[in-house]
Formats: structure tokens, sequence, C-alpha cells
């Protein structure tokens, strides 16, 4: 606490501890710049320039690195966000089919991410109409929510990626004279005796989109099986 104080003081560098510790982190690109100026100032049958230029290629691929890592917090933080609006048992939707209380209490996982989310048309081909969720997809599992308040959302269905998946697009789909656009049939896992295929029908604002999604939970898909 002494240091802390000592720290902000007229008499010492005036600079809080969080700015202090993103000092390290801000050096990096400074050097990288410093080493591309330097490099580029410097003739290449000079007896530094290889040396240089090693140099330039370390501090980028630490850049790099530490981005990746600051990255990948970010992921992860945003997975506690989703958490915290799902996983009190006053919010979990009495409704939502296969799946369990506690895989939503245990959503923080060490390995998990969030890669991307948004507000997406859900089809029901029992209903015959669509409905606006909130889609998240993480990089093992994707779930589907129903915003209740500004920080309040109530389950829907999840859909495990680790299982058998089958993913079918279309520009346009046709369900007994209904028309569909940038529509992604998803399917999960297999009918036992325990579980049953789960099938979403998920339609985008674009095909950009739509590739964008379904390429993700595919790529995640091969990583996990």
């Amino acid at each position: 606490q002494d240091l802390l104080q000592a720290a902000v003081s007229p008499t010492g560098c005036g600079r809080n501890i969080e700015d202090l510790m993103i000092t390290p982190v801000q050096r990096i690109p400074r050097y990288r710049m410093l080493l591309d100026e330097l490099r580029k100032n410097t003739v290449e049958t000079h007896v530094d320039y290889q040396t240089i230029c090693a140099a330039l290629n370390l501090i980028r691929e630490t850049a790099d690195t530490v981005n990746a890592a600051a990255k990948r917090a970010d992921q992860q933080r945003k997975v506690i966000a989703v958490h915290d609006q799902l996983s009190t048992k006053d919010r979990f939707a009495k409704r939502t089919k296969h799946v369990k209380y506690s895989q939503v209490a245990n959503l923080v996982m060490p390995h998990r991410y969030l890669a991307r989310g948004g507000l997406l048309l859900e089809y029901s081909m029992k209903q015959k109409k669509t409905k606006r969720r909130e889609f998240f997809l993480f990089n093992d599992l994707m779930l589907k929510a129903t915003r209740v308040s500004e920080k309040s959302l109530q389950l829907r269905g999840m859909l495990q990626l680790n299982e058998t998946l089958s993913i079918m697009c279309f520009p346009k789909y046709w369900d007994q004279g209904i028309e569909l656009q940038n529509c992604a049939v998803i399917s999960s896992g297999e009918d036992t005796k325990t579980t049953r295929k789960q099938i979403w029908v998920v339609c985008f604002d674009n095909p950009d989109d739509m590739e964008e999604w379904t390429e993700e939970m595919e790529q995640f898909h091969a990583e996990l099986v």
C-alpha cells in the first residue's frame, strides 16, 4: 500500500498501478517501431543489418503472441458475461429441452471461449414461424437464448459441437409455402433411448454471415472430434 501511494505521489512517478502494469505491454509495439525504423535506415551491407532484422522478427513474434493472449482473455471474459446472465435458476427456462441446469452453471471453463454472438432468427418447423433469439457460438458448443432484460437471458437450447454435427446451408429455404432466406439447418447428436437429435433452423441477415458462422462451427467440430 505504501508503494502504491508513493508511486502516485508528486515525488514519485505519478502513475497508478494500472498504468505501471500496462507499461511492459506498451513497450513491445514501441520496440517494434524503433527496430523497423532502424532497419529502414540501415544499409544492407552494414555489419548489424542481419542482427536488426532478426531482432525485428523476434519482437514481431512476441507482439503476435501478446495480442493473441489478449484476444483470448477478452473472449473468456465474454464467457463470464454470458454465464452471469444465464446462471441463476430463476432465469433458467423451464421449457428448455436437452439442457440440464448444471451445464449452464459450469459454462465458464478454462478451455472455453466465445467466438461470436448475435441476434438471429430461429425458425420453428412445428409452429411455422420465426423468433428472434440471441445466439452464442463457443469453441465447443452453441447456445440460443431469449433476452429478458438488459442483464438477463433465458436459455432456449444448447448444441454440443463435439457430437455428430451436420450443417446444410440454403440461400432460400421453403417449408410448406413459407420462404426463408440465408438459412442453415443444423443438427447435432443422434436419437437414442436417452437422447434426441437436435435440429435448429437458423436464418442469417446475409450470405456472408451465414458462411462465417457455419464455417467456424465446422472448424470447431473438426478440432473436437
